[in-house]
């Protein structure tokens, strides 16, 4: 809460369209980092997508910018609604919107970290400590059951999957409860078990997609047809896709000529401040 205001509601526009300059770097960061591609990284095999993404995020990594958590999945929900009808079948609206909003419980973090500028450079979200983690997707759980039974249920299974199978005492308690809330409420009548793990596939597929896009790193890499963090993604078919100067392309798709997609983020200026930039993504 900011102000008495709910910061769920429009989490992008908070946090990735208004107009901000910010002595950087917030002290607490968790965001996506958006850096500069190491010479030695760009050469080699394609490679999966989260072994593609994770160099991205390194603490010595060249830091350009950042997305907001909000951000990064509001340009999830545009993948979701580019891609719905092709490599995953029709997949209904509620479950596209809910993509779009996957991450709200980021909220708070992000617009704290924007707030309280300090001296410390920033963070990805992949280094910070459990207990953050863990609040934010109870919080973005908690959003998405305000929405129907279906969307909580397709969020609350992604962050289940995504909870590191560790011996962690946060992560363990977090499966534990939210894996119990699965088992007690029925999602929706009208879709069995193979259509909601469908719809949860989809969701992380075009999450990991848009956390390739938000590093800035162009590079060819693999993507499992299913949820990446499920045990059966090593054994799912996968499609190839390809990051270039701003053109994507991804193996078995054809799009309307002029297709795009695009998020709002935060670039750091030689000033030391920072100011908001949108990138844009084309498809061929």
């Amino acid at each position: 809460m900011l102000g008495g205001h709910s910061l769920c509601a429009h989490p992008e526009s908070v946090l990735g369209m208004r107009s901000l300059t910010l002595h950087v770097w917030a002290s607490k960061t968790c965001m996506v980092l958006r850096t500069l591609k190491a010479l030695d990284c760009r050469k080699g095999s394609e490679n999966e997508a989260w072994e593609a993404f994770v160099p991205s995020q390194a603490a010595d990594a060249s830091i350009l910018g950042f997305v907001t958590q909000p951000a990064h999945a509001a340009l999830a929900g545009r993948l979701a609604a580019v891609l719905n009808g092709q490599l995953f079948g029709k997949i209904p609206e509620e479950v596209v919107a809910i993509i779009g909003m996957h991450d709200t419980g980021w909220a708070e973090v992000d617009l704290a970290a924007l707030e309280d500028a300090g001296s410390k450079p920033p963070s990805s979200f992949i280094s910070i400590p459990s207990a953050i983690a863990v609040r934010a997707w109870q919080r973005s759980i908690a959003e998405a059951t305000t929405k129907s039974a279906l969307s909580a249920n397709v969020v609350r299974s992604h962050f289940c999957l995504l909870a590191p199978r560790d011996e962690d005492a946060e992560h363990l308690l977090f499966r534990n409860e939210e894996e119990a809330r699965l088992r007690q409420v029925s999602p929706d009548p009208k879709y069995d078990v193979k259509d909601i793990e469908h719809f949860i596939a989809f969701l992380g597929f075009c999450d990991l997609l848009s956390l390739q896009l938000c590093s800035g790193w162009p590079g060819d890499f693999k993507l499992p047809l299913a949820h990446p963090a499920h045990p059966r993604a090593k054994d799912a078919p996968k499609i190839s896709i390809s990051i270039n100067e701003g053109i994507v392309h991804l193996s078995g798709t054809k799009f309307p000529l002029g297709t795009s997609v695009h998020v709002n983020a935060w670039q750091a200026t030689l000033a030391g401040t920072l100011r908001n930039q949108r990138y844009e993504w084309k498809f061929r």
